[in-house]
């Protein structure tokens, strides 16, 4: 009896998905699911208010230290003005070259993004494609910069990126969208800068995670041998 039980758990815990939700709407967040319990990986969970962090002693503690920083920031800047011309001197020359870079930088950092999650993806599906779940529930692009011809060309370059990274999802059959899926591009000519907001999670099964690493394990024996 009880090794039926242990042979039990075993199955349910081989069986057990594994997945990994991608949020980004104005913030990136990222959340682990085993099973039905759920774990925030980024961002990490906002510290909980605790009564002993307002206590007296404490309070004078933390008041003491913040005092210290204080008097050693004051020290810093009487260092620092010692050398005030040759700081600003350097600071300026830095400035500049700051401000050529950003001009000359290519303002396509959308696309890059896109074309680096293509790449990324075609190569993990490449290895783990028939074990992977995804589940699609949003993919919205809106293409915007300081130019509008910038903007018409980019929208172009963006929409055949993306359908690109569609048919590689579609190649992995595991694949799913919901009802509610929202997948699209569009262009902003008012916007002065490109906005993407994500929601895919990407899932396997226990089970699944041990026959890639044994795969994986035998094709590098084979390479050895």
């Amino acid at each position: 009896m009880g090794f039926l039980i242990a042979l039990a758990v075993m199955l349910l815990i081989l069986f057990l998905k594994i997945g990994v939700r991608v949020r980004s709407q104005g913030e990136t967040s990222l959340t682990l699911g085993i099973g039905i319990f759920k774990l925030p990986l980024f961002p990490g969970k906002e510290k909980e208010i605790k009564l002993s962090d307002y206590k007296i002693a404490k309070f004078r503690k933390d008041q003491a230290k913040l005092a210290a920083a204080e008097a050693e920031k004051k020290q810093k800047k009487r260092s620092k003005k010692k050398n005030s011309t040759e700081d600003k001197t350097a600071e300026k020359v830095e400035a500049a070259r700051l401000d050529k870079e950003g001009q000359s930088k290519p303002k396509r950092d959308i696309m890059g993004l896109v074309e680096t999650v293509t790449e990324l993806v075609k190569v993990f599906l490449s290895r783990f494609g028939r074990h992977l779940y995804i589940k699609v529930r949003r993919l919205v692009i809106i293409v915007g910069s300081e130019d509008a011809a910038t903007t018409a060309i980019l929208y172009g370059a963006v929409c055949g990126a993306v359908q690109c990274l569609l048919e590689l999802f579609h190649n992995c059959l595991n694949i799913r969208f919901v009802r509610s899926t929202d997948i699209r591009v569009e262009p902003d000519f008012t916007a002065l800068k490109p906005q993407a907001e994500v929601d895919i999670t990407f899932s396997v099964r226990v089970w699944q995670i041990f026959d890639m690493l044994i795969r994986t394990g035998l094709a590098y024996l084979k390479k050895l041998l």
